[in-house]
C-alpha cells in the first residue's frame, strides 16, 4: 500500500454525511472550548491586573470536573441500567419537541 492509498483510506470515513457532521460539530465544540480556557484568563487579568485571580478562575473552571468525575464515573457502575436511565431522563429538561 503506498502513501497516497493509505492517506485516501483513512478519509474515506468522511464519505458519511452523520459522520462529517459529528466531526465538525466536535471541531467546532472544541475550537470554541479552546478559546474560553484562552479568554477567561485574559480577561480576568485584564480587569484585575492580578495574577492571583486568573489562578482562582482557572482553580473554578476545574473544580466542578474535580468533584463531580468521581461520583459520576462510579454512577453508571453502580447503579443498574434501568434505574440510570430512567435517572437520566428525570434530570433531562422537558423541551417541546420541534
Amino acid at each position: 500500500m503506498t502513501a497516497t492509498e493509505g492517506l485516501r483510506e483513512s478519509f474515506s470515513v468522511f464519505r458519511l454525511r452523520n459522520y462529517r457532521l459529528f466531526w465538525f460539530g466536535g471541531l467546532t465544540s472544541n475550537i470554541g472550548r479552546w478559546f474560553q480556557t484562552l479568554a477567561i484568563p485574559l480577561v480576568v487579568f485584564d480587569l484585575t491586573d492580578s495574577a492571583g485571580w486568573v489562578g482562582f478562575a482557572g482553580f473554578a473552571q476545574i473544580l466542578p470536573m474535580a468533584l463531580m468525575g468521581p461520583t459520576a464515573g462510579r454512577s453508571p457502575t453502580g447503579i443498574p441500567a434501568g434505574r440510570c436511565s430512567l435517572l437520566r431522563r428525570r434530570s433531562r429538561p422537558s423541551s417541546p419537541s420541534v
